[in-house]
């Protein structure tokens, strides 16, 4: 990832897959007039680690002065029953902020790897198809979720997220 070398914006600059969750596409339309002209974001970055593991960031967020947001979109009615996050009826393999943990981690990598100092990097959710009001009551989460009702008022919302997160 070398942001000098590309313009601000949204990636990728020709929309979102057709293939993408209905849920990322309500996040991607909503970023796409909300992020802030200095910014970059891009739209499922892919990540391999050196041991030739897989992961996947819904959203990254980069502010060239403060860092960068990993933001994961979960859809559907999220909800944690028992200790155990579900979307709808199916039982999540991970709780919503894991994934985007290990995108961190291997971020994190990448810049020690080069050997460049690494920004700081925060993470949160987007629930778009739920209302989340105050949000989930979970620790990790609160202040760092954003459901269906803040998806209007994302240019509002995204630099106090940003900033929270980091």
């Amino acid at each position: 990832m070398n942001i000098q070398k590309s313009m601000p914006g949204l990636y990728p600059k020709e929309g979102i897959a057709d293939k993408s969750p209905p849920s990322e596409k309500k996040v991607f339309d909503a970023l796409k007039k909300a992020i802030p002209k200095e910014w970059y974001a891009w739209h499922s970055m892919k990540l391999r680690t050196t041991d030739i593991k897989f992961t996947e960031a819904d959203f990254v967020i980069a502010d060239p002065d403060r860092g960068i947001l990993i933001l994961e979109v979960k859809g559907g009615h999220i909800r944690k029953e028992g200790g155990q996050w579900y979307q709808g009826k199916h039982m999540l393999k991970m709780a919503p902020l894991d994934q985007a943990h290990r995108c961190r981690g291997i971020l994190l990598d990448r810049f020690l790897e080069r050997r460049i100092d690494a920004p700081t990097i925060g993470m949160a959710v987007c629930f778009p198809d739920m209302l989340v009001g105050d949000g989930p009551t979970q620790d990790d989460l609160r202040g760092l979720v954003i459901g269906e009702e803040g998806l209007s008022y994302m240019e509002e919302i995204l630099p106090d997220l940003m900033a929270k997160a980091i």
